[in-house]
Order: structure tokens, then C-alpha cells, then sequence
């Protein structure tokens, strides 16, 4: 409240110059509409003109704007393949500590507590597969949600049900999902042409490039039978998880590769991480699913949210997979306290390999100190 006087104090200005300007005093009622500058014009303005400043946004906005940029050079992937190994499911002798990021969480509750995320695209529907359909949707099934998602707990679970899973890569030769598909697009052929046999392909991205938002129509067209999947967790959470994984002290986090690599519709990397950025970003995506397999009706979305806790229960009622199969992969457990470590998957073995790698590195340690005694003698 004294911020008028402060900056006349520093700048030598009348006080009374200062005031709320581009303010919408439509949604701050509390705020005298006659000390608001420019936001009173919006109101002035007729409905056609606010239409035509504003118009909505349409699948071709989300649309790569550079379809034939060299950032996927193959050399250059290589390199970005290889740095972001360790996401996959990598292990790093660094201890995880909870309070690196406390920060970022406080970001978080901050959007959390101003009801950003309730937008219908932060919510699965749970409407969208018919009955009639329940243990007989088409292959394969794709899911077309992004990491942190719960991508490892569909491999997971459509691999405990016997259906052969992949997650991240494809094929006998296990090359990058993302790669495969790319490959596959260049040469004219669908998507997965290149990428094996599968009947679960959980994860399609490297986190470097996503085919779910560079090759989404080639998706629905080159695989008109296809069933698509969209996971949904709370954004708040998923925020902290891409900000926190993989866990390890010092970064770099998944949250700063999303930015670096300049994937189409993420957060500039010129910015600072915040909650509103990637959760816009998943958001246009959901729409832009939403839409274009609305548009193909021989396609099936099966929307998933992974927190509700009656979730094994409708993958089982829909797939005719055992309820059992569902649980929680690849978690983190040092920022998930309270989920029972037994039914964690792949996450464990960060602490498994952390001992590992540190077995090793002192052995190779004495092994050293050894040769190096041994030559001085």
C-alpha cells in the first residue's frame, strides 16, 4: 500500500501518479474502477472487437512451426539421446535432498491456492469408452500423454496382464520410440511401421522430441485403428515431480530438458521454471487430442487419471486385466513418503543402484590407490 509513496520518494514523482493500470476490474472488485488506466477500455469496447483482438486459438497453433528445422540433425540427437539416458532409468551416486527445491513447491501451492487448474483439461472423462467396447479395444494402444504422467504404470500394467508392453523404446534392436517413429514418417510409412510389435506403447517420447505432438495426425491417420491414451495427474504434483526427477542433489531436472530443446508449445527456455507455463502447455495438448480424435471416430481416447483411487478397478474393467496389476512405477520415492515402497516399481532401484554405484566407484577407488603403490614401488 505504500509502494506510491516509495517510488516518489526514489524517483521524485507525485505519489498520486501511481495507480493500477491494464487492470481488469471486472474480476478485482475491490479496486476503484476510476483509478484503473487501460483496463476500462475493454469494457467500452463492443463485443466484436474484443472478439477480433482475442480469437481463439485452433489445432494449427499447436502445430510444429518448423517442420523441417535442423534441431533433430542425427549427430546432434545422438548427443541429446545419450544426455537424457538417465531419465529413462538411469542411477546417480548423489543423494536426493527433499529441500533442494522448496522454492518450486512454494510456486506450486501458490497457483494451487489461486484455483488455476481447474480447467476440464486438467480432468480425465471417465465417459469415453462405451461399454460395449470394455475388453475389446483395438491395437495398439498409444498413449499420448507426457512423462511423469504415469507412463511406467500403463508399461507396468499392461505387461502384468501378459500384453507385450514398451516403454521408451522400441523394437529387437530397442532404439528410441521417438527415433523409430521419426525414421519411420521420413520414409513415408505410419509412425510405428519402424518400431517392432507391440501392443502397449507407453511412452513415445525421449523427452528431446515427442511424437505425440510432432506426428500426431500422422498417429490418427497412419493408424486409423488405433486405441490413444491420455494420463492426467494433479498439475501441482506433476510440477513438483519434473522439477525433483531424476532424483539426484544438483540437476539438471526433467522440468529444465522440457525447455532446452525448444519442443513445440513448451516453456521458453529463456524464462524461469514456473507451474502456469507447463501446465498450459499439457493443457493445448489435451485439447488438441481431444479434437482430433473427436474429428476420427474410428479411434478410442481412453483418459486416465492415475490419482484416482479407483483407477485399477476401471483399467481392469476395461482391459480385463486384474485390478492388482495397477500400482504406482517408477516413483520417487524420496517425495512420496506416504505410498507403500513394496508396490513401487522401478524408483527403488534408484537407492539399489546408488549403493551399486557407490560399491563400484570405491572399488575401482582401491584399485587405483593399488597400481599407483605398486608403480611407486
Amino acid at each position: 500500500p505504500g509502494i506510491g509513496q516509495r517510488m516518489g520518494d526514489i524517483f521524485g514523482i507525485d505519489k498520486s501518479c501511481w495507480g493500477r493500470a491494464n487492470m481488469n476490474a471486472a474480476i478485482h472488485p475491490e479496486v476503484d474502477p476510476s483509478n484503473v488506466i487501460s483496463s476500462k477500455a475493454f469494457i467500452q469496447r463492443d463485443d466484436a472487437d474484443a472478439d477480433e483482438s482475442y480469437p481463439e486459438s485452433t489445432d494449427e497453433d499447436v502445430k510444429h512451426n518448423s517442420e523441417d528445422d535442423d534441431d533433430s540433425d542425427d549427430d546432434e540427437n545422438d548427443s541429446k539421446d545419450d544426455d537424457y539416458d538417465d531419465y529413462e532409468n538411469d542411477s546417480r551416486d548423489d543423494e536426493y535432498d527433499a529441500n533442494e527445491n522448496d522454492s518450486k513447491d512454494d510456486i506450486g501451492k501458490a497457483v494451487s491456492d489461486r484455483n488455476l487448474f481447474n480447467r476440464t483439461c486438467f480432468r480425465a472423462r471417465n465417459e469415453t469408452v462405451p461399454s460395449s467396447l470394455y475388453h475389446n479395444l483395438p491395437k495398439p494402444f498409444i498413449n499420448l500423454g507426457f512423462p511423469k504422467m504415469g507412463t511406467s504404470s500403463l508399461y507396468s500394467f499392461f505387461k502384468c496382464g501378459g500384453l507385450t508392453s514398451t516403454h521408451f523404446r522400441c523394437g529387437k534392436r530397442s532404439p528410441k520410440c521417438s527415433v523409430c517413429m521419426k525414421e519411420s514418417v521420413e520414409a513415408g510409412l505410419p509412425p510405428l511401421s519402424q518400431c517392432g510389435k507391440a501392443d502397449m506403447y507407453a511412452q513415445i517420447d525421449n523427452a528431446v522430441y515427442f511424437p505425440q505432438i510432432e506426428l500426431l495426425e500422422e498417429l490418427v491417420h497412419g493408424h486409423p485403428n488405433a486405441t490413444f491414451f491420455l494420463t492426467f495427474r494433479s498439475m501441482e504434483k506433476w510440477y513438483h515431480s519434473i522439477t525433483h526427477w531424476p532424483p539426484r542433489k544438483n540437476g539438471p531436472y526433467m522440468s529444465d530438458r522440457l525447455k532446452k530443446f525448444n519442443i513445440t508449445g513448451s516453456p521458453s527456455s529463456e524464462t524461469l521454471s514456473n507451474p502456469e507455463e507447463f501446465s498450459d502447455w499439457y493443457c493445448n495438448h489435451v485439447t488438441r487430442v481431444r479434437n482430433i480424435v473427436a474429428r476420427n471416430p474410428s479411434h478410442t481416447l481412453v483418459e486416465v487419471d492415475i490419482e484416482d483411487p479407483g483407477i485399477g478397478q476401471r483399467m481392469g474393467d476395461i482391459f480385463g486385466i486384474d485390478k492388482s496389476c495397477w500400482g504406482h512405477a517408477n516413483m520417487n520415492a524420496a517425495i512420496h513418503p506416504e505410498v507403500n515402497q513394496s508396490e513401487v516399481g522401478l524408483s527403488k532401484q534408484f537407492g539399489q543402484k546408488d549403493a551399486s554405484v557407490k560399491e563400484d566407484e570405491a572399488r575401482r577407488r582401491r584399485e587405483r590407490k593399488n597400481k599407483r603403490r605398486h608403480r611407486q614401488a
